[in-house]
């Protein structure tokens, strides 16, 4: 969470003054980071082109451009991954084709609304490159494990353990809801959740900077709707990933931290607000 919550600000840093895209380039290197110490913020690497995109276009184009040919390149070879350790259940296969899905309509629709394309193909592989990097790190679970190898699941000096371990084999695949009505069902449960453990106070407090979007800067808008929609892509595809239901409820809900981190960024910024206009120096009467 800590590396997740650093990837968020350097990005917060990048979107008000674009023209520092070191920020950007860290912040890429940190969600690499971030994806190999912990796999359940994998929905974070489809929320945040949404914040990309909506900071610039065009570099937004690009991410969506390199998201949507690999996860179709990985549908496409779908049937080679199990000689790698790797091996796509039903269920993870219909979340793939979603993601897949509207990663490619993002992108056709931020090609037209841009009217070009690879303008920002040097700043996008240098992100994929700095990302790949801190991402890298995950290979050091298999490797030190061969040293080992009572304390982890699998036997990494074998091929066959290597990629065991590699793929983290033992977890379970994916299974979401096959309805709307279950997953509305979800929906109320992450509610309960958040009113549980994030707290009904800084839930309002959350709403405010929307209550008052109007009176805020273009740029800060832009901000907000980019922390909302990294919330709900997050909240959505960690809710179809995880499938749950009322009884596994309590085995899961650490997983809904990273959905309250950006909650606890909006109802920090709604309670400033709230701050500021109380704050604000009344005008004195005048004197006749």
């Amino acid at each position: 969470m800590l590396l997740f919550a650093l990837t968020l600000c350097l990005l917060m840093r990048w979107f008000f003054a674009q023209e520092q895209k070191r920020f950007l380039y860290a912040a890429a290197f940190a969600h690499g980071l971030t994806l190999s110490e912990c796999q359940a913020l994998i929905p974070a690497t489809f929320a945040l082109p949404f914040m990309l995109a909506l900071g610039d276009r065009k570099l937004g184009r690009e991410i969506f451009f390199g998201i949507s040919v690999f996860l179709w390149w990985v549908l496409l070879v779908k049937d080679s991954l199990p000689n790698f350790g790797w091996t796509l259940a039903s269920g993870s296969q219909d979340i793939l084709v979603g993601v897949a899905s509207v990663a490619t309509l993002s992108w056709g629709i931020l090609s037209f609304s841009t009217h070009s394309f690879f303008n920002e193909w040097r700043t996008s592989t240098i992100c994929s490159a700095l990302f790949l990097a801190g991402l890298s790190f995950y290979l050091l679970l298999p490797v030190f494990s061969m040293t080992t190898p009572p304390i982890n699941w699998g036997y990494p000096r074998t091929v066959e353990g290597f990629f065991h371990v590699l793929s983290r084999g033992q977890y379970g695949s994916s299974e979401p809801a096959r309805s709307f009505s279950k997953m509305w069902m979800q929906w109320i449960l992450y509610g309960k959740v958040a009113v549980n453990d994030f707290g009904p106070i800084y839930l309002i407090a959350a709403a405010i900077p929307f209550i008052m979007f109007h009176k805020v800067s273009a740029c800060e808008r832009r901000w907000l709707a980019s922390l909302l929609a990294v919330w709900f892509v997050i909240s959505l595809l960690m809710l179809v990933a995880l499938n749950p239901d009322i009884l596994g409820l309590p085995y899961i809900r650490s997983f809904f931290a990273a959905s309250h981190l950006v909650l606890a960024l909006l109802a920090g910024y709604g309670m400033m607000l709230v701050v500021a206009i109380l704050g604000r120096p009344t005008r004195a009467a005048k004197v006749p």
